[in-house]
């Protein structure tokens, strides 16, 4: 996939500076004084350093019962590259924040590239996913850390650097069923049965399979049943809607955008804020600027949106019952602006 950009030429560059906050593997783009050098040193850190984690990234969802296909494997890998070239610019014209380490960086990118496609394809499953890691971070019988193979997960009272258990599917079921509004018990079930810590997109998948969590493909609509018409309508409104939306919510105190848009959710529970950007409503720079936030910390908990009240509250060195005061507020103030609860 060919990928161009141009960047201006700085009249002052601070080279050292940027070279003390900055991966070392960036100092060729940062010692780049013109644009033919700059466009040669990212494509350098493209192809050497940065595909090879992209494609390691999404080897992990490329197995015999794949969700991604070479296709749309690719297709992610075209995204992930389009947006760290659109980060490097912001590198090599001083901008924004630094990338201390390129390969998590990357990494980040393509773990949430990958996120949003599953999160289209399999809506059931995300669900569950979302559920599973809610359970993970919220109860206090789990602890969950990243590693290099994914998100895992244990029971609290095990070793974080036990080896990860890797059991054939049968050695995952519980001696009893458990049913799915039971999440936490059958979190912790999986996780004695398999007596060591697991990864969470295999807990998850097993999880799937014990509650037949299935997500259909998309019933295939004849031009004979289809109303191009009245699709393109509703589209459009969606679209008119999600726009007057945003331009309200950017007139909310930044506060109350925060405490709106970290808990904002989709009819599944799920993170809506996504919403505005397949409509093309807004980048993701002007969602992370809406919420006062670098675009490199929006992208660190991207796929943990939406966020507990208790988080936010973290996050904006506020109370609980503050954050839910404040978008209690937003949400009426919505309400009122946009004629509908």
């Amino acid at each position: 996939m060919g990928v161009s950009f141009s960047i201006g030429v700085r009249e002052v560059h601070d080279g050292s500076r940027l070279m003390a906050v900055n991966d070392p593997l960036l100092a060729p783009l940062i010692r780049a004084r013109d644009d033919e050098a700059r466009r040669a040193a990212i494509g350098a850190v493209l192809v050497t350093h940065a595909r090879p984690v992209v494609e390691r990234v999404l080897a992990r969802y490329r197995g015999a019962d794949s969700a991604i296909g070479p296709a749309e494997a690719e297709d992610l890998a075209g995204t992930v590259m389009l947006r760290l070239v659109q980060r490097l610019q912001h590198v090599a014209e001083d901008a924004g924040e630094a990338i201390a380490s390129l390969a998590d960086f990357t990494a980040t990118l393509t773990f949430n590239a990958v996120y949003d496609f599953l999160r289209r394809r399999y809506p059931e499953r995300t669900r569950l996913k979302n559920r599973v890691r809610y359970v993970l971070l919220r109860d206090r019988r789990f602890r969950t850390w990243s590693a290099e193979r994914g998100a895992v997960c244990a029971l609290a009272a095990w070793d974080a650097h036990d080896n990860i258990a890797e059991l054939p599917r049968p050695a995952w079921k519980t001696r009893r069923r458990i049913e799915p509004e039971r999440v936490a018990d059958a979190v912790e079930a999986m996780l004695v049965a398999a007596g060591r810590p697991v990864l969470v997109d295999d807990l998850v998948r097993s999880l799937a399979e014990e509650w037949q969590v299935v997500d259909r493909p998309p019933v295939p609509v004849t031009p004979a049943a289809a109303d191009p018409a009245r699709a393109h309508s509703v589209q459009l409104e969606t679209r008119q809607y999600l726009d007057a939306l945003w331009r309200e919510i950017l007139e909310l105190r930044a506060p109350q955008r925060a405490a709106l848009l970290l808990n904002l959710r989709d009819a599944d529970g799920g993170n809506a804020v996504v919403l505005f950007i397949l409509a093309a409503i807004a980048t993701f720079d002007e969602i992370a600027a809406a919420m006062e936030m670098a675009p490199e910390r929006l992208t660190e908990i991207w796929t943990s949106l939406p966020l507990d009240d208790l988080a936010i509250a973290a996050r904006l060195g506020l109370t609980r019952q503050q954050v839910i005061n404040l978008r209690k507020a937003a949400r009426a103030r919505l309400a009122r602006r946009m004629g509908q609860p």
